[in-house]
């Protein structure tokens, strides 16, 4: 419950196309500068099984290092939403929008047949939820 609430406050629910839009790439990313707090969430996800990627960034003089975390892999997205779902609140969309995409490319990864309609449509429900600035009606 506790990673849950820390990714609804901290974390960020992506598929993102690539520079050439030819492939989309899913990603869970936590950005912190606090380096026990990320360490712990490191631990947990190695207790979960989940392969994530962390990277320290200097933000120069003014500003603290700032910490990110990644998970990339489909299988190790698909675990740890699994895991987080039924306790988040304020990324509960995103989180089932990118189960529901995972899952698909999971089961049609053999596939040669490219990206399904509702798969690009999910790519596009991601850009506009993640879309920075006011949303109107929120």
């Amino acid at each position: 419950a506790w990673l849950a609430g820390f990714i609804d406050g901290e974390g960020h629910l992506s598929v993102h196309t690539s520079t050439e839009r030819k492939w989309f790439q899913a990603s869970i990313g936590i950005r912190n500068t606090h380096k026990s707090t990320m360490g712990h969430i490191g631990v947990l996800l190695q207790d979960m099984h989940i392969a994530y990627a962390i990277r320290e960034e200097d933000r120069g003089p003014r500003n603290k290092t700032s910490y990110w975390l990644n998970i990339t892999d489909m299988r190790n997205i698909q675990r740890f939403l699994e895991a987080i779902m039924p306790y988040l609140v304020t990324k509960r969309i995103q989180a089932e929008l990118m189960y529901e995409y995972c899952l698909s490319r999971i089961q049609n990864a053999r596939s040669r047949a490219g990206y399904s309609e509702r798969e690009r449509e999910i790519q596009l429900l991601f850009t506009v939820i993640n879309r920075r600035g006011r949303i109107e009606g929120s």
